[in-house]
């Protein structure tokens, strides 16, 4: 197994990287993680919505992080499955 020390190095790389693509994307821009893909920060617009017996309720804008692959992570993802079926 992992020691007990790479075991927390690879726990704080993951954190740093977490934050990292929390900070970047909260200032509005996106952050690209070449041959894996891009994180950005989408905004949802408010609307209404419509309950079967409550009526109507206003919901918020708000905002999302978005992930889009690279066409390198997504060829690599068919390569893969195409090889696997055939074992």
């Amino acid at each position: 197994g992992l020691g007990d020390v790479y075991k927390r190095q690879v726990r704080a790389v993951y954190a740093a990287i977490v934050d990292e693509i929390i900070t970047t994307t909260r200032s509005g821009r996106s952050v690209m993680l070449t041959g894996f893909g891009r994180f950005y920060r989408l905004h949802k617009a408010g609307h209404t919505v419509q309950f079967t017996k409550s009526g109507t309720g206003a919901v918020p804008g708000y905002d999302v992080l978005k992930f889009s692959a690279s066409s390198t992570l997504n060829r690599s993802l068919t390569s893969e499955s195409n090889e696997s079926d055939d074992h």
